[in-house]
């Protein structure tokens, strides 16, 4: 299996999961490998503190099309704990801390 690839079934649920009002939670520490059927399907995005710069420009080509303003060097600078979230439908931001 190819690193980015994915099981078929779930490729189908991340691509029919809004019709069937199914919510599906990714968590990855390298976005830049992400398989498309799972990033064409994401609404909202949580980031947090990225050092290597392909992963720091994955999230950009995500929000590039909803016009948020996103500076892909905001992820290095973050301190731990601390995050930036977009909704890619209606292009909120919001940013804050977990611990």
């Amino acid at each position: 299996m190819q690193p980015d690839s994915i099981p078929a079934e779930l490729a189908l649920l991340a691509q029919a999961g809004r019709e069937l009002n199914v919510e599906l939670i990714v968590d990855t520490r390298r976005p830049e490998r992400l398989n498309g059927s799972l990033t064409a399907s994401i609404t909202e995005i949580i980031l947090f503190r990225q050092m290597s710069p392909d992963a720091r420009r994955a999230p950009e080509k995500l929000l590039s099309e909803t016009g948020a303003a996103f500076d892909p060097e905001i992820l290095r600078t973050l301190s731990l704990g601390s995050f930036v979230g977009f909704n890619r439908l209606s292009g909120a931001s919001l940013a804050g801390k977990v611990f």
